[in-house]
Formats: C-alpha cells, sequence, structure tokens
C-alpha cells in the first residue's frame, strides 16, 4: 500500500517538474540564443578591432611616398603635321596612337612632366626653325597621363605673346599645369605640388639669347615684348648670377609654403653634344650649394650624362642629369647629316621615388632611368605619310614583342646601347648613394 503511495507521489512530482520544464523551456530557449548572439557579436567586434588595429599599424608602418616622371623635348616637327596623324578628310590631328607604348609609365607615375618644346597655334602649322603645332599634341598628351608641361624653352616664343597665351591656355584647357611661363606678374616664378602628401616645388627656365633690335630680352634670337618679357623664366650665361638670386629667393618662399623636396628644369647646354659643357656644370654646381635636391636639363636633343653632386660643405646632394634628350621628334638619324649616329632618335624617362620619413624629413629612396627611342614607320608606298611611336625601353624583350610585326630588335638594341654608354657611369653613382635625404 505505502508503495503504491509512494508511486503515485513520484509520479505526480514528475509531473510537476515535467510542467515546470515545458513553462521554462522557452526561456532558456531565448536565453540560449541571446547567448550565442553575444558570443558572435563579441567574437565580431574583437575581429574588427583587429582589423582596425592592423590597418592603423599598417598604416604606421608604410610611409608615405610620391613618384616624379619627367619625359624630354616634345619637337613637332614639319612630318609630325603631315604624318598618318592628321585625318585629312576630316582635317583633325590625333596624336594618341604615339603614347600607346608609354601611357603605361605616363600613368603610373603619380605625377608626369614633359617638356612641350611647340608653341601651340591655332593654323599656319609649322615646324623647324618656328615651331606652330596644333593643340592636338596637348590633348593627346593629357589624354594619355601628363600631368604638367615645362614651357620655358627656346620655342616658347616662336609665335610670340599670342603663342606663348595660346600655348598656356591649351594646357590648361586639358587639366594639365604648366611652369617656367607666367600668365601674370602676380603668379608666383615656380610651382608648386602636393603629391601624394608630399609638397614639391619645381622651378623651370631657359636661356635667353640676350638684346635684340630694341628688346631687353630675347629667346631664339626672336626679341620679346615689353608685356612678356617678365613672364618667361630665363637667364643669361653672362649673368648667371640673377638666376642664383631669383631662385634663392623663390626657395626660401618655399620653404615658409612648406616644400619639402625641389626640383629644378633647366633648357640649357650645346645642340647635339653628348657631353655637358662647362657652363652646365657651373650652373648646376652653385644650384647644389643654393639646395636644389634633382636638376634635370634639355635642349641639347641628346642624352647627356648622369651625376650626383655634393656641395662644399658637404652636407647637401643634388642629382643631375645634364640632358635627357628627345621624347618626340622626327630627328630621326637618316635625315640628321649634323649627327647621323642616331642619339636623336634615344631619350631618357626620369623617374624619382620620395618618401616621408617618420621624422617628417623625405628622402629620395629610388631612380629609375628609363629609356626611350622613337619609332618612324617605313614610307614604302612613297605616298603614304608616316607614323610615330614612343617606345619605353625598360623591358626590351617586352616592348619588341609588343610592336609585333614592327622590325624594331636591331634598332631598339642600338639605342640601349648608345644611352648606357653616357649614362652608365652616373646611375651606379646615384644607385650607390641611395637614399637621399637633405635637411
Amino acid at each position: 500500500m505505502m508503495n503504491k503511495r509512494k508511486k503515485r507521489r513520484l509520479k505526480r512530482r514528475l509531473k510537476r517538474l515535467l510542467r515546470l520544464f515545458i513553462l521554462l523551456l522557452p526561456v532558456l530557449i531565448i536565453l540560449f540564443v541571446l547567448l550565442f548572439f553575444l558570443k558572435e557579436r563579441n567574437k565580431k567586434e574583437e575581429k574588427k578591432t583587429n582589423e582596425v588595429v592592423a590597418t592603423i599599424e599598417e598604416k604606421e608602418e608604410k610611409p608615405v611616398t610620391a613618384t616624379i616622371l619627367t619625359a624630354g623635348d616634345i619637337l613637332m616637327q614639319d612630318p609630325l603635321l603631315v604624318s598618318s596623324h592628321y585625318k585629312k578628310d576630316a582635317n583633325v590631328f590625333d596624336y594618341n596612337s604615339i603614347f600607346k607604348y608609354i601611357k603605361e609609365d605616363y600613368s603610373a607615375a603619380d605625377f608626369t612632366v614633359v617638356n612641350l618644346e611647340s608653341t601651340i597655334s591655332n593654323g599656319n602649322y609649322r615646324g623647324y626653325p618656328r615651331f606652330l603645332a596644333p593643340a592636338a599634341i596637348a590633348t593627346a598628351l593629357a589624354q594619355n597621363g601628363t600631368n604638367a608641361c615645362m614651357l620655358a624653352n627656346n620655342h616658347i616664343y616662336d609665335n610670340y605673346d599670342d603663342g606663348m597665351n595660346m600655348t598656356i591656355n591649351a594646357v590648361e584647357a586639358n587639366d594639365m599645369h604648366y611652369m617656367g611661363v607666367r600668365k601674370s606678374v602676380e603668379e608666383k616664378t615656380y610651382f608648386i605640388k602636393d603629391i601624394q602628401g608630399i609638397k614639391v616645388g619645381f622651378f623651370n627656365y631657359v636661356f635667353d639669347t640676350g638684346k635684340v633690335n630694341n628688346s631687353n630680352k630675347s629667346i631664339n634670337s626672336i626679341p620679346v615684348s615689353a608685356a612678356s618679357e617678365p613672364l618667361i623664366n630665363t637667364f643669361n650665361y653672362g649673368n648667371t648670377q640673377a638666376l642664383y638670386s631669383e631662385i634663392q629667393t623663390g626657395l626660401a618662399e618655399m620653404k615658409e609654403l612648406g616644400v619639402e623636396y625641389t626640383i629644378a628644369y633647366i633648357h640649357w647646354g650645346n645642340e647635339y653634344q653628348t657631353t655637358e659643357n662647362s657652363r652646365q656644370q657651373q650652373i648646376a654646381a652653385n644650384l647644389c650649394e643654393l639646395g636644389i635636391d634633382a636638376l634635370i636639363g634639355g635642349h641639347p636633343h641628346v642624352i647627356q650624362p648622369v651625376d650626383l653632386l655634393t656641395n662644399s660643405s658637404g652636407d647637401h646632394q643634388m642629382i643631375c642629369i645634364y640632358s635627357i634628350g628627345n621624347h618626340l621628334s622626327d630627328q630621326y638619324k637618316e635625315r640628321m647629316d649634323s649627327m647621323p649616329t642616331g642619339h636623336t632618335e634615344d631619350g631618357l624617362m626620369v623617374n624619382l621615388t620620395l618618401q616621408k620619413n617618420k621624422d617628417n624629413s623625405v628622402s629620395l629612396i629610388q631612380v629609375d632611368f628609363i629609356p626611350t627611342w622613337v619609332y618612324r614607320t617605313p614610307n614604302i608606298s612613297g605616298t603614304e605619310n608616316p607614323e610615330y611611336f614612343i617606345f619605353p625601353l625598360k623591358n626590351p624583350n617586352q616592348i619588341i614583342k609588343k610592336a609585333g610585326a614592327l622590325d624594331i630588335a636591331t634598332d631598339v638594341q642600338e639605342s640601349l646601347d648608345r644611352t648606357n654608354a653616357i649614362i652608365g657611369n652616373g646611375i651606379q653613382k646615384i644607385s650607390n648613394a641611395l637614399p637621399i635625404t637633405n635637411n
């Protein structure tokens, strides 16, 4: 009897427990779900925190860098004005195909500068000795990755005031910067650009050819008007002290404006000489003394040596490329009676890599010298106009392969041999000195 009572009590107890469990089950499920989601949320938050920390660490570890690519003379000679790049039926010029092999190099740099050594005109186009070119060349440069044009060269005044103004306007209309000339005296004689967080200051000067007729200044022996005289950055070999004084003033102003690295583009030297002259050497030495960080020259239409200069106190170094040669021209060796060696077909692009250090100093950590060569298609039929291409020769086998049916292998090797013979020693000297930090 007692056993039966016990069994009944136990049964009732189990039923109560079961009912209680059933009542508590939803609460337990909710608690379980909440715990699960809280755990997952904590995991996600921890992951996000780790990612943020990793990103911060990565930013801290990865320094700011900027690359500046400089290319040489763009000479729009007569054959380029009647070449296959001129669409006669539509009466338009299209120079884009010239840059199809070099475009990748332009675009890869953070800032690309070329020397536009031709005056833009709205008609009556012509080549040597006074270069009047269509605005289409500025358009093609911009569309293929150029960011700025040096305009202080000995052909900027080939079409007088109007030509200089049209050149400035064509550059600006294509969203490029200009340097070496000004629209008004209110503009600075120098140009400053923040490139990837590093402030770089640029100078651009051309030699003048002295007084002609009633003018105080001439460019390429063309008298410059009184209105334009102060608007073109020039220097005279007979009074280089004026150049040094102006650059010294510019450097002081730049420093106040936070400039951290300076580049001087100087149009100088003797045409078709593959070595610099004593006047170039003297100017370069003085610019190094003033504190210029890099000097890149043009005008000789051939490449000249590369060097690393040190100031007299031994605490400042300046890389110097006396001439980077032609970038685009029709000066192929078969028509250069005065220089049939092929050097006028060769050019040099200089790519400077700058780095901002933890102490906010800026170092030149890498200099890439990229040889270039201008190819002119043969006029096989005698009636067709040639086409031009600029080839970068940093990977010669790759560019030969890209050129496809064009038979360029021998010419490419000859161009490389000519360039290496001129700049080989200087490249090694600069490479051994890197990184270069000038305070």
